[in-house]
């Protein structure tokens, strides 16, 4: 697996954890590319608006068997992309290119979605999920989701539904959304999904202690 690195949002602060991740997927036998991205730094963000860009429109030109990750979140992508090239990205996602991210990274999520009908995974982000204590629940799942492109999950203890939820769920259903700041901000615009495209799909909402009068 060719595993590359971009940082379209924050800088990092503490570059030294760097090493931590490579080692964690050099153990696994996956070579880190573009490590260096982690190193920018321009005021909050990781460089410059230009240089966050062009990295972002050169996931164009992998190979097709790359994983794209971010860096880590926090902000600065969604200032971006009205200039990211859309259609050369999905042209390779749909080569077999995966690109993964989460927290900030829901703007690409959802606009190279809006914008092109292609897919990409709402998961780990390197600095946050493998600088560290790496939980064994999200690397197995993450492994499954990049070698198997599926998921499966397990319900323990299900919920009974009382009453009828009035849509159809079909056996493909388009699963979207991601960080509840990110979705919020998209509205309005052409970077976030039509209502045709996430017709009966499965809303998800990635956030914690957030304050419903921000809602």
């Amino acid at each position: 697996m060719n595993l590359h690195l971009i940082a379209p949002s924050g800088a990092l602060p503490d570059i030294s954890i760097l090493d931590k991740g490579e080692a964690w997927f050099k153990k696994h036998g996956i070579v880190v590319n573009n490590l260096s991205c982690g190193q920018r730094q321009f005021q909050r963000f990781a460089g410059t608006d230009a240089e966050r860009l062009n990295e972002i429109n050169t996931i164009s030109q992998l190979p097709t068997d790359s994983v794209v990750m971010s860096l880590r979140g926090g902000y600065g992508l969604s200032r971006l992309l009205k200039d990211v090239k859309w259609n050369d990205i999905a042209s390779q996602v749909k080569k077999g290119l995966k690109i993964v991210g989460h927290s900030d990274f829901t703007a690409f999520n959802l606009a190279l979605y809006a914008k092109t009908g292609a897919s990409s995974f709402a998961g780990p982000m390197f600095t946050y999920d493998f600088c560290g204590d790496v939980s064994p629940f999200t690397w197995k799942h993450y492994q499954q989701s990049i070698e198997e492109n599926k998921l499966d999950i397990e319900v323990l203890s299900s919920q009974d539904i009382v009453a009828p939820l009035g849509i159809d769920i079909e056996d493909k259903s388009v699963l979207w959304g991601g960080n509840l700041t990110m979705l919020t901000s998209l509205l309005g615009t052409p970077y976030l999904p039509s209502i045709q495209q996430v017709e009966n799909g499965i809303l998800f909402v990635e956030d914690v202690n957030e304050h419903p009068y921000r809602i």
